[in-house]
């Protein structure tokens, strides 16, 4: 688990980080672009009070009545002469001394820029004075300031930042709580995955080490007793034969189900008749039935053509009839039934063997699951054929399902498609 949560750990950390990179970027780019309009507006206004000014000739610096314009009461101009001596300014209340000779300073340059005066901050527009229409009084002007107070932009700006702060901060303590939620969603079907392969694993394990322990028990007998001849010993070195048969079964299938799991196609598909293979598979069983009295008999319809795997067809067919004979008693029936329904093949085998819990009968596709534990594990079998069989069931895209009651029998029942979409 604690691997589990050292992963959690990094996916949390890993979404906050993206978060809060996104939170970031979405705030600065908000307050930037705020921050921009804001100044490109009061810029304008600044360039077009000073085109106004220079049209009507500077009336508002000759003209000393307290009626100002409305432009004249939002802005302040500073107008200055070639030795950068104050000539004039409006309103006439505007800064003393000390203000003005920090704007002087930034007379050397035109255009627009932030200054901090007096611990206020403004905007201050600087051009030339075109001298055509200046009165007499102003002739000697040469340089025009506008000036705009920008605190309330500014105080804005600054409430926006709070507020995108506050923003990102609780911003990031939910993709906190969103991340933990996430990574744990997340880690489920991963928890699972592990959980099934570690026990794939403990599971394949004993199943080897129960065959090579027999293998090595009766070897090391042979090796004990070397005077002995083939036949006294026969006895041994047929449950050493037996395990080995059985071991070879068990990793063939376990290569199987490996392969189950590649992205690499299994299936060679291609047309031919399923009845045919199908009684072909029955009778390979029939002795075997007879030697329980087991009455097996097949019904099928005739030339049902199918695209399909016949290789891994047939596999499936082997352990199906495999498990029915297995677990069907002495005098029992098994009984196969196929048909052609419109544009698939259904195939049912119906035992009267000795059935499967309804608590069991979910589980019975799940590797090596088997219902009955007590049995011995030559009855028993590894527990992989019905997984084997689900997967060639979904790689030909059918279905398989079973029915089944305990003492009263089993019946397994199977669709695949005549055709192929994939091909």
């Amino acid at each position: 688990m604690g691997m589990f949560q050292k992963t959690r750990i990094r996916l949390v950390t890993l979404n906050s980080i993206i978060m809060l990179f996104v939170l970031i970027s979405l705030g600065l780019t908000i307050y930037f672009y705020t921050e921009y309009r804001l100044y490109v507006e009061l810029d304008n206004t600044l360039i077009q009070t000073a085109e106004n000014q220079q049209s009507d000739q500077f009336e508002d610096f000759s003209n000393k009545s307290t009626g100002e314009r409305e432009e004249v009461r939002r802005n302040i101009l500073l107008l200055w002469d070639p030795n950068q001596q104050l000539l004039a300014k409006a309103p006439e209340e505007a800064f003393n001394m000390m203000g003005i000779e920090q704007f002087k300073a930034s007379l050397s340059s035109e255009g627009v820029k932030t200054l901090a005066i007096q611990d206020h901050f403004y905007r201050v527009l600087t051009v030339s004075v075109k001298k055509a229409g200046l009165p007499e009084s102003l002739k000697s002007a040469s340089v025009l300031q506008v000036i705009q107070n920008i605190e309330p932009e500014r105080n804005m700006l600054n409430s926006l930042f709070l507020v995108l702060l506050m923003g990102g901060l609780v911003g990031v303590g939910v993709s906190l709580l969103m991340g933990c939620f996430l990574a744990q969603k997340a880690l489920v079907p991963i928890k699972n995955s592990w959980h099934k392969q570690q026990t794939f694993v403990a599971n394949a394990s004993h199943e080897l080490r129960t065959p090579l322990t027999v293998v090595q028990a009766n070897l090391e007998l042979l090796y004990r007793h070397p005077e002995k001849t083939i036949e006294e010993e026969s006895e041994k070195i047929s449950f050493a034969l037996n395990e080995a048969k059985r071991m070879t079964k068990l990793v063939a299938e376990l290569l199987t189900l490996a392969r189950s799991g590649s992205v690499e196609p299994e299936f060679s598909f291609k047309y031919f008749t399923f009845d045919i293979m199908l009684n072909e598979v029955v009778e390979q069983f029939r002795w075997l039935a007879q030697s329980k009295n087991i009455e097996l008999s097949v019904s099928a319809d005739e030339k049902i053509n199918v695209m399909g795997d016949p290789d891994r067809l047939r596999q499936l067919l082997v352990i199906l009839l495999d498990n029915a004979v297995k677990y069907t008693p002495v005098d029992g029936k098994i009984n196969v039934l196929c048909r052609q329904q419109r544009q698939r093949v259904e195939i049912i085998i119906e035992d009267t063997g000795i059935g499967i819990t309804e608590e069991d009968l979910p589980y019975i596709f799940d590797r090596f699951f088997r219902a009955d534990k007590s049995r011995t594990r030559s009855e028993s079998g590894s527990g992989l054929g019905l997984s084997i069989a689900k997967w060639i069931i979904e790689g030909h895209s059918g279905i398989i399902r079973a029915e089944s009651k305990p003492g009263q029998g089993t019946k397994l029942y199977f669709q695949v498609p005549l055709k192929q979409k994939t091909l």
